[in-house]
């Protein structure tokens, strides 16, 4: 009983803190807020803890294509069964698994249809794990395990 008494304060404190985090510049260091995913679990401004939830799904289209470690612009299309998410604070945190350098993160600014869009800036290439952490109003913090693997320079 204790157990779900912490969870559900945690997934609480999260949710606040997700929502009162500032867009900022889109984009942290692990120094400055950032993230770091060398552990199970999303980090930082973007959430921590966030658990999977395969009722949610990530459409991603991106610019250019593959990935590039000087900048990449990603298009991403929300769903939870099936339906567009709208109104929600969505982030999405990347590591290299391999490496030991900080990972990075970036809130993402929302269109139109379920539709949000967040940059990158890789600094190298190679496989990066990230997660797509989705807030929306009233409604537990989930996120989407994707993999990128962004070219060589």
């Amino acid at each position: 009983m204790l157990i779900v008494a912490a969870t559900v304060v945690t997934v609480f404190i999260l949710s606040v803190v997700i929502y009162s985090v500032g867009d900022g510049d889109g984009q942290n260091s692990a120094g400055g807020g950032g993230a770091n995913l060398a552990g199970s679990s999303p980090t930082g401004a973007c959430g921590q803890g966030a658990p999977a939830d395969p009722t949610y799904t990530v459409d991603v289209v991106s610019n250019p294509q593959p990935p590039r470690p000087e900048g990449t612009t990603f298009q991403l299309t929300l769903r939870h069964e099936g339906r567009p998410i709208t109104g929600a604070k969505v982030c999405l945190t990347a590591d290299m698994p391999d490496m030991q350098h900080p990972g990075i993160s970036a809130v993402a600014t929302e269109g139109s249809g379920g539709r949000y869009e967040a940059r990158f800036q890789f600094g190298m290439g190679g496989t990066w794990r990230t997660a797509v952490t989705i807030a929306e109003p009233d409604k537990p913090v989930v996120s989407v395990p994707l993999t990128f693997q962004v070219a060589e320079s």
